[in-house]
C-alpha cells in the first residue's frame, strides 16, 4: 500500500495534541521526531 507521508514541525507539546487529533481522521501511521511528527495517510484516501 502506498501512503503520502505528512512532516509536521511543532513543538512537543504541539505534537501530542496534533497526535490524538490525528488519530480520529485517516492517518494510519505515525513517527515522532526530534522537530515534531511524521503523519502517514494512505494515497486511496
Amino acid at each position: 500500500m502506498d501512503y503520502l507521508k505528512y512532516c509536521l514541525t511543532c513543538s512537543p507539546e504541539l505534537t501530542e495534541i496534533l497526535l490524538a487529533f490525528l488519530s480520529g481522521e485517516a492517518f494510519e501511521v505515525f513517527e515522532e521526531t526530534e522537530t515534531g511528527l511524521n503523519a502517514f495517510l494512505p494515497a486511496s484516501a
